[in-house]
């Protein structure tokens, strides 16, 4: 067990954790710029966790539901994790996830904004 460990460490430290590290900071700053250059408010994040502020309780529940019918998960937070009345659909990226598929997510939230009216 011990020596699974040292190797998981050992990978994680060389090259391979880099390139991923890498990987993961280039699509989480694809996704915060073009949620932000559609006009979405991501609380500042700065992060691989994208919050995606959405505004009214019913229509982060339906955001989240067109999403998921659209093959992508994300986590739902409404009171009492926000103030009441108020929704955040939040992203945790992770570095297999490509630069197709966070276009896709953007668009998805664009479109779930247009029907949605959020």
């Amino acid at each position: 067990m011990a020596e699974a460990i040292i190797q998981i460490i050992d990978l994680i430290k060389g090259d391979y954790g880099k390139a991923e590290r890498r990987k993961l900071r280039e699509v989480s700053s694809h996704m915060r710029e073009g949620l932000q250059n559609a006009g979405f408010d991501i609380l500042g994040s700065n992060s691989q966790i994208i919050p995606v502020l959405v505004g009214a309780e019913e229509k982060g529940i339906q955001a989240k539901a067109y999403l998921e019918e659209n093959g992508f998960t994300s986590s739902l937070f409404i009171c009492p994790a926000v103030p009441k009345g108020q929704s955040i659909i939040r992203f945790s990226l992770c570095s297999d996830i490509t630069i197709e598929e966070v276009d896709e997510v953007v668009r998805l939230l664009l479109k779930a904004r247009q029907m949605l009216k959020f």
